[in-house]
């Protein structure tokens, strides 16, 4: 599975010289539908993998209290991550140890129980702004 880095690929995109407008080419991101049980569903164990293999990677938990976001990020410096989000009724804690086994962070993206279609954009947001990205 090829590693991508879109800051190395599309330099132009990340470091304009000055206003300007710009086209942004198509770019691959990936979601993973599962059903059954993660412990032995083949799309969740490659879906883990697959996010181990960003520099970093964060599973959004609702029953996560201790760990924020900000947190989480402390000293990041690289150039890649990966984000889950769980299901409509949320994770089961059998979920969650995959995940970090996987070496996943596990934290919270605050007190509200995100609808499962928002949450990944409410943690692409807070990521982008945690990092300068907006």
């Amino acid at each position: 599975m090829e590693k991508l880095d879109y800051k190395k690929t599309e330099k132009h995109l990340y470091q304009p010289k000055g206003p300007a407008i710009l086209r942004v080419p198509e770019m691959v991101f990936f979601a993973v539908e599962g059903s059954g049980d993660p412990n032995t569903s083949a799309s969740y164990r490659e879906a883990l993998e697959r996010a181990a293999q960003a520099d970093s990677g964060f599973l959004f938990y609702e029953n996560e209290q201790a760990t924020t976001l900000q947190m989480a990020m402390t000293g990041f410096a690289g150039t890649t991550l990966s984000l889950l989000t769980g299901p409509e009724g949320g994770l089961e804690a059998s979920e969650v140890e995959k995940a970090q086994e996987a070496g996943l962070r596990v934290c919270t993206l605050g007190k509200r129980i995100l609808r499962c279609e928002t949450a990944p954009l409410c943690a692409l947001s807070a990521v982008m702004y945690a990092t300068g990205e907006f």
